[in-house]
């Protein structure tokens, strides 16, 4: 008997037979993109010696998603174009409330009435990180007169991580000259919002990730813990190291390191083999948002 009730599922033979059709869905997209496949194959496999049901949502997400970017990829120009416009005006709509919030309105989270305004601006996303990130990975895609707007937008969110994306992004996006005078602009309104800011979340993370390496050991490096496993583990260990155990870390906040931590090398090298053979994209005309999001 067991106290934990993920063991009704885990336990069941019909969850194997879930990890196989997974990893089945994975070798079928690898007849469209190989090492993406291969990846959401091995993810699947990973599954069998973590038996969580975290896990499970993982490897789910992992092959939906996959699908998901394969099918976008192929849709005709003319629809990726449309897509593109679509993002672009929820980023602007976006910004407009923002700005709002730091005015002192914000309808969804505080109702009709005026307060005192936002210290930073999290949109209807409910998290400046949040806003800041979206934003980054659009700003790129916008002509240079709607990135300017979007990039205002980007400064209220006093996302770190977003404005050193932002900038990645539109350096990639705009090689030429104008977009030099972009970048050392949006490069100086960073560093403004940035050498003001505390980064008492930067020293919290590093030290939760060298928790998370230190954590791993021999095959672990290798094969990884499975996915799903960093929710099991990594917060109990912070308290029982006392490693900021009163801001438990669900997920890394670090995708590489939580890819290398559940997937091990293998899973790491086969998204890096991966990124290499879709290296055209970063010189393509989504570029830029592509360099932002990584």
């Amino acid at each position: 008997m067991s106290d934990n009730p993920a063991v009704s599922v885990t336990s069941n033979p019909l969850f194997v037979w879930v990890i196989g059709g997974i990893a089945a869905l994975g070798l079928l997209l690898a007849q469209r993109d190989w090492w993406l496949g291969i990846w959401v194959a091995w993810t699947a496999l990973t599954q069998t010696w973590t038996g969580t049901l975290h896990g499970f949502e993982e490897i789910e997400l992992t092959a939906f998603g996959a699908w998901a970017l394969v099918m976008v990829r192929e849709m005709a120009p003319t629809k990726h174009r449309l897509a593109v416009r679509l993002l672009l005006i929820g980023a602007t709509l976006q910004v407009l409330y923002g700005l709002g919030q730091m005015a002192g309105y914000d309808p969804l989270w505080m109702g009709w009435q005026k307060f005192e305004g936002a210290t930073a601006a999290q949109g209807s996303l409910g998290n400046p990180n949040y806003f800041g990130v979206y934003l980054a990975m659009l700003i790129p895609l916008a002509p240079l007169w709607l990135a300017v707007l979007l990039f205002v937008g980007l400064l209220t969110s006093k996302c770190a991580l977003g404005l050193v994306a932002a900038c990645v992004g539109l350096g990639v996006q705009h090689r030429h000259a104008l977009g030099r005078w972009v970048l050392l602009v949006a490069v100086l309104a960073s560093g403004w919002v940035l050498v003001a800011k505390d980064w008492y979340s930067a020293r919290h993370r590093v030290d939760v990730w060298t928790l998370a390496l230190q954590h791993t050991h021999g095959w672990q490096w290798v094969i990884g813990h499975g996915p799903g496993s960093w929710i099991n583990t990594i917060p109990q260990a912070q308290v029982q190291q006392s490693v900021w155990a009163h801001s438990l870390f669900a997920q890394a906040h670090n995708d590489p390191l939580q890819l290398l931590y559940t997937g091990g090398a293998i899973g790491a090298g086969l998204m890096a083999a991966w990124a290499w053979s879709k290296r055209r994209m970063f010189t393509g005309p989504y570029g830029g948002a592509v360099a932002a999001m990584l």
